[in-house]
């Protein structure tokens, strides 16, 4: 949270006022027509509405002493509409009281008062006389709902302190950019006794101005009603590339999406994830119609400035594996595999794409929407909020530079974020820029449309169709890696069953990079649900006694302590410093191992459920709780063929037995992988162990395995749970919350880079 000076706000961040009222003589002229007509009582140096000169010297209830703000804002838009005809209301006030903001998951917030899109304010009759609002000064029916949609800038308002209003004020903000996916940026203003300041709010950045007297810096007062009635909806942090288009059968919002020159209507939300953090991605992903009526998926983020985005990536990997296949076939006689053609066929395929635009220029969180603000004002000194802010009518500082830097979780470990099997959990991204270059720390907003639409893992309900799909996607990794590049978010959520081609697809290569690019070895990347244990404690856990031995099988673990330690050899674990720490592709493939456990977990066969659900839910909580924690994951791992194996025959469904077993073979494939890779030399790791793609799909395919379980047909708990009679208990929730889910503990983290 960083402060502005006033003045900079107004001129960098706010809405401009009309051309006609843009210099201080216009205002002081609108202002002379105020006290002409008796707004201002010019004696006692306040505004008439209010009946003495603080808020808080009343008795009354915040929304009762600041409802006098509407006659004002009426007031004031009155005298800019006498100075120029031509002007047009785009927004009035509401004083809304306790009276709730809707939106269609329900009550979003409860701010004190709001700005409103002047066409969706139903009117009452105004008195004659002086231009007053009616007699209570509401200038809305109480019976009147009011919708996220069609609100911005609200208010809140305290007698007392300002701390008091801080959070409400940031939560307002972030339910506004939450519940409506056609805003880039929200404003809010507070008044706390007659001390006001401007709030603002992106996905990089929440700033707040220096304060202004409510009473005595008329001025500002009236820069800010004229800045907020007269408005653009672009001004105000609307997108022009998106708009409503109409409610479902559901009373779901339904959009209308512009990408490059391309037009798409929603159909329905495939995923929403950290949209909730007002400076985060907020990733949201429609299943949406094209203008012939084909469906397509459509994914709309705010991408930090400083990465590429997904479609020129996936350039990239095609070209380095087209780039491959010309060096082997060139050093081949007989036939080479086209790469670039099987890689091709298995990574989702963009449509359309483009950095959204705002009037002509591709929208950001830095020049587009701070101006010259954003380049003339960084450098300087910033400075952060004290709780006790400024005095009433401070309204200069020193300049002071908003702190544009990504919000990363604290310690590490990110939030839960409530979801459902549809819902894909966040990214932990371990690239964060500590750099004061601007440049690196802003969004961009970005816009991406994909040709196929398919069914994530999450989702699929054959077994069959699942191990199908992860034998193409190990294809498919398999090529990126000899093409020198890793995914780094191998997740339940982005490998997908295409039906219409009877195969697998891999997508979302946001965080893919070439495995030469250096990368910071401190902060893990990807989902944590399915990151390898290495991963997550970003160190090299598996150097340790090893022996001269063939590959494991399933009956051998090369991790069980041998009774004739004289046969063995020790290499120490080589220190963090000498060996930096990267993401590899058996890291890739560990994360495919954890998908397998995710279905098994948060499955049951249609036909036979689980013989012990608590000790199951016990297990799914230590498992998938969502924080960066890795002791009990990485023993799972490790330990599967042992303990681990007998006790998960106790809780999942028999039928998964094969699954079990299959489970057991692939971990020994990837422990001894990374024993093998880790082990060899004290410097690097031995890049030769790698590739153990094909041995996956080996064990994948073996009839063993797969027969007894491609017969299976899967039901979500998520679903089963939803099956409960009605005399069984639900949690509820408060008003405007979502409720929990108190059987089945889903924990998803929201996206941050």
């Amino acid at each position: 949270m960083q402060r502005v000076p006033l003045q900079d706000f107004f001129d960098y961040i706010m809405p401009p006022p009309p051309k006609s009222l843009m210099h201080k003589e216009d205002v002081e002229r609108l202002i002379k027509i105020l006290e002409e007509t008796g707004t201002i009582d010019v004696d006692h140096d306040r505004w008439s509405a209010f009946p003495v000169g603080s808020p808080a010297m009343t008795n009354n209830h915040e929304s009762a002493v600041f409802q006098s703000l509407t006659s004002i804002w009426h007031d004031v838009v009155t005298a800019a509409k006498q100075i120029d005809g031509s002007l047009e209301e785009t927004f009035g006030l509401v004083v809304n009281g306790s009276y709730p903001v809707y939106s269609d998951r329900g009550v979003s917030s409860r701010p004190d008062a709001f700005n409103k899109l002047y066409t969706k304010i139903q009117k009452t009759t105004l008195p004659k006389g002086e231009g007053k609002s009616n007699a209570d000064g509401d200038p809305t029916s109480k019976d009147e709902q009011h919708f996220v949609y069609d609100i911005a800038n609200p208010y809140r308002f305290s007698k007392t302190e300002e701390i008091d209003v801080v959070d409400d004020i940031v939560n307002d903000m972030e339910q506004v950019l939450a519940r409506d996916p056609c805003r880039r940026f929200a404003f809010g203003t507070t008044i706390t006794n007659r001390t006001t300041r401007l709030w603002f709010l992106s996905r990089a950045s929440l700033l707040i101005s220096t304060t202004f007297d409510l009473m005595t810096d008329r001025l500002q007062l009236v820069r800010l009603f004229l800045s907020l009635a007269f408005s653009s909806l672009s001004d105000m942090g609307w997108d022009s590339t998106m708009s409503f288009s109409h409610e479902d059968k559901f009373l779901r919002r339904q959009y209308k999406i512009e990408v490059d020159g391309q037009h798409f209507t929603t159909m329905d939300m495939l995923l929403e994830a950290s949209t909730d953090n007002g400076q985060g991605r907020a990733t949201r992903i429609w299943r949406v119609k094209d203008s012939d009526g084909h469906t397509r998926v459509l994914k709309d983020l705010w991408l930090s400035s400083n990465r590429q985005e997904e479609h020129k990536i996936r350039e990239a990997i095609i070209a380095d594996a087209s780039a491959l296949y010309d060096k082997d076939k060139k050093n081949s006689s007989g036939d080479v595999i086209d790469y670039r053609e099987e890689l091709d066929k298995r990574l989702v395929k963009p449509l359309a794409y483009w950095r959204v635009p705002v009037n002509g220029q591709p929208d950001d969180t830095g020049t587009v929407m701070l101006g010259e603000y954003y380049s003339d004002g960084y450098d300087d000194d910033s400075q952060e909020l004290d709780t006790s802010l400024d005095s009433p009518g401070h309204t200069s500082s020193p300049p002071e530079a908003p702190d544009l830097g990504d919000r990363v979780p604290d310690g590490g470990n990110p939030a839960p974020h409530p979801g459902g099997s549809s819902a894909r959990e966040g990214l932990c991204e371990s690239e964060r820029s500590d750099s004061k270059d601007v440049e690196q720390n802003t969004r961009c907003h970005y816009r991406i449309v994909y040709e196929q639409y398919a069914t994530t893992l999450y989702d699929e309900r054959s077994l069959k169709n699942v191990f199908t799909a992860l034998v193409d996607v190990i294809k498919a990794l398999d090529i990126m890696h000899r093409a020198g590049w890793v995914h780094r978010d191998v997740s339940g959520g982005n490998v997908y069953w295409f039906a219409d081609g009877a195969t697998g697809l891999l997508g979302d290569f946001e965080y893919a990079i070439r495995m030469s690019e250096p990368v910071r070895d401190d902060v893990p990347t990807g989902t944590p649900y399915f990151m390898a244990s290495e991963v997550i404690s970003r160190h090299y856990i598996y150097t340790i006694r090893i022996t001269e031995r063939p590959p494991p099988s399933t009956s051998s673990n090369p991790f069980k302590p041998k009774s004739e330690p004289e046969d063995e050899k020790y290499i120490p674990p080589i220190p963090r410093s000498q060996r930096p720490f990267s993401h590899n592709p058996i890291h890739d493939l560990e994360s495919i191992w954890w998908i397998i456990v995710f279905v098994f977990f948060f499955n049951e066969d249609e036909s036979q459920s689980s013989p012990n659900p608590m000790l199951r839910q016990e297990e799914m909580n230590r498992l998938f709780h969502g924080r960066l924690d890795n002791t009990h994951r990485n023993m799972f791992f490790r330990e599967m063929s042992w303990g681990y194996y007998t006790e998960a025959k106790e809780y999942l469904p028999r039928s998964f037995a094969p699954g079990l077993d299959l489970l057991v073979a692939l971990a020994d494939i990837l422990l001894y992988a990374y024993q093998q890779s880790e082990s060899t030399d004290r410097d690097k790791i031995d890049e030769e162990h790698f590739n153990i793609h094909s041995k996956l799909i080996v064990h994948l395919r073996a009839e063993k395995y797969v027969g007894p379980l491609s017969t299976v047909k899967l039901v979500h708990l998520m679903a089963k749970n939803k099956k409960r009679k009605n005399s069984e208990p639900v949690e509820m929730a408060p008003a405007g919350k979502r409720p929990r889910q108190i059987v089945i503990q889903l924990s998803f983290v929201p996206q941050s880079d």
